[in-house]
């Protein structure tokens, strides 16, 4: 179960990019969200950090109007949603736990479909981050291997420009060699693209390397559940956090 365990200042409004207010999401008997608040700031790598169950997964399909809420709100980009409309999502990169594509579409091939959808989509962007992936163009999507696919998420995520990317445990059921090569080429990327990006993950390690790319202190609450803000030099510890330097 998750639960607030950040107490933030207030922030400039033109700086903040995602918040929650005292949100709250139950399944019958079973809390999965109690009461959490989090802020994250532009130009932030925000890591979402809490053993498997916490209610990660619960939280992001929150944000992205998957699943509504019980209380609580929600703002993105400077509005405030009970729901997330289509003209928002046009600025939100998502990439799920679980990847699900056509089978029988090429990378080139899902990128032109999507890029439909976008009225921003940047082809050129698109076949850049196919070539920096290393994802064949004419290769079928049901030949790729997971890492690859995760890969492919991401560009297609990534490809409108969007100033906020949400990512869905996208390291998840890769190998240790093909996890720090996604985070690294995820921290390139944001940087390079000035994204802001919301994470979650249940791999202290992956928070730590993440954080090290970006030569920035960071803060690791203590388990089930951690917000490890990485970027601007922040040094603020939540509630029960334990500093790393």
């Amino acid at each position: 179960m998750l639960e607030n365990l950040e107490i933030s200042p207030a922030e400039p409004i033109s700086q903040v990019v995602l918040a929650l207010r005292g949100l709250y999401r139950s399944f019958g008997t079973v809390r999965a969200i109690q009461g959490l608040d989090l802020t994250v700031r532009r130009g932030e790598i925000y890591g979402f950090l809490g053993r498997n169950g916490a209610g990660k997964t619960t939280t992001i399909r929150a944000l992205m109007g998957i699943l509504r809420p019980d209380a609580g709100t929600i703002e993105i980009l400077g509005s405030s949603v009970d729901r997330v409309r289509p003209e928002l999502k046009r600025n939100i990169g998502y990439v799920a736990q679980e990847q699900h594509f056509y089978s029988w579409m090429t990378c080139r091939g899902i990128g032109r479909f999507v890029g439909g959808f976008y009225p921003n989509w940047d082809a050129l962007e698109f076949e850049r981050l196919l070539d920096v992936f290393e994802l064949p163009p004419r290769r079928r999507i049901a030949s790729l291997s997971h890492g690859m696919r995760v890969k492919l998420a991401l560009a297609l995520a990534t490809a409108p420009r969007p100033p906020l990317l949400i990512l869905d445990e996208p390291t998840s059921g890769l190998d240790p060699v093909a996890r720090r090569e996604f985070s690294d080429l995820l921290t390139v990327h944001a940087r390079a693209a000035n994204q802001t990006v919301f994470f979650s993950t249940h791999l202290v390690e992956e928070v730590e390397r993440l954080g090290g790319a970006r030569d920035s202190s960071f803060a690791i609450a203590s388990l089930p559940l951690g917000c490890c803000r990485l970027g601007h030099g922040d040094r603020r510890c939540r509630t029960g956090a334990l500093r790393l330097q």
